[in-house]
């Protein structure tokens, strides 16, 4: 079993992440596949109420629940303020559909609302219950995005777009599957400035549960799909990554490590570590060494760990 790969608790990032690497975002960011402005939809009812009488206060009254709306193949629900902030910001082109609590419109959220009144595309002023048939969640913050899926990035062709000298770190998820870690992994990624996520299930990653906890660094990490992750570790070899498998198993300390200006880490699923077959053929096993008083430590503060140590050893200049 890996030493650093099953659920405890959740990490926490704070400060903005520095780009380590400049690449063409049409090539390297998922979030930046150029696709075609979603057809003008019917403004609903704007946040603006009738007149109100003498002494009364204006308010904008939400909609009455309706029956919830399809979502189609190439469209993703995003929710939770500091994610829609950060889509709205980077790509308002893909937005399709916005449902927003009273106190979001009229807040955080009154830029968004005019971009949709200005582009005549449909939002709604809703309560907090459709809010949470809309999103299937109570934990939507008062705001949910339908919006154009990204083009899904295949590792093997992303690799091509690499200059030959470039240098970042590559996280490779085997199995990991608990919505708040990928959540909370994408979102150290991010702050570490992690060139890509390599995953056989882009899917899980891009759940509203996982985008909401990533905190918007979803929008920030290419996540990249391998059919297998024998075959990613072939392919990032081919490229000069330097394989790295967390393992408890023969392992070295990550502190006594040096680690390559290309490096890819290998974190496994939560409750039994990497498929020991990728420790065996990854170029080495690394581990984080502790007192021994639990068993493991959590996959996404693991992450955080193996991060940090690259960030310091290859400090921006």
């Amino acid at each position: 079993m890996t030493k650093i790969a099953t659920v405890r608790s959740q990490p926490t990032a704070t400060q903005k992440p520095t780009n380590r690497l400049k690449l063409d975002p049409a090539k390297t960011q998922s979030w930046q596949a150029q696709a075609k402005s979603p057809e003008a939809r019917p403004v609903q009812t704007p946040l603006t109420s009738a007149k109100p009488s003498s002494g009364q206060k204006s308010s904008v009254s939400p909609q009455q629940p309706t029956s919830k709306k399809s979502v189609q193949d190439d469209e993703l629900k995003i929710y939770g303020v500091n994610s829609c902030l950060a889509f709205f910001s980077l790509h308002p082109s893909k937005l399709v559909r916005a449902y927003l609590s009273e106190a979001a419109a009229k807040g955080k959220f009154k830029a968004l609302v005019k971009w949709f009144v200005t582009n005549k595309k449909a939002y709604h002023v809703v309560s907090d219950l459709e809010l949470e048939k809309v999103t299937e969640s109570k934990h939507h913050e008062g705001v949910c995005l339908l919006v154009k899926a990204p083009e899904q990035l295949e590792l093997a062709s992303w690799l091509t777009t690499l200059p030959a000298k470039a240098k970042g770190a590559v996280l490779m998820l085997d199995r990991v599957a608990n919505p708040h870690n990928l959540g909370a992994i994408m979102r150290v990624a991010a702050h570490y400035g992690v060139i890509g996520i390599v995953t056989c299930n882009p899917s899980a990653l891009r759940s509203g549960s996982a985008m909401r906890t990533s905190e918007g660094g979803a929008m920030y990490v290419p996540i990249l799909k391998a059919k297998s992750m024998e075959q990613a570790v072939k392919l990032l070899k081919a490229e000069k990554f330097y394989v790295m498998a967390t393992s408890s198993h023969h392992s070295h300390d990550l502190y006594q490590t040096k680690l390559p200006a290309r490096s890819a880490f290998i974190l496994g699923e939560e409750s039994n570590g990497i498929d020991p077959v990728l420790a065996t053929i990854s170029d080495k096993n690394v581990i984080v060494q502790g007192t021994g008083k639990v068993e493991s430590l959590n996959v996404s503060v693991a992450t955080a760990l193996l991060c940090s140590e690259y960030w310091r050893q290859h400090l921006p200049k």
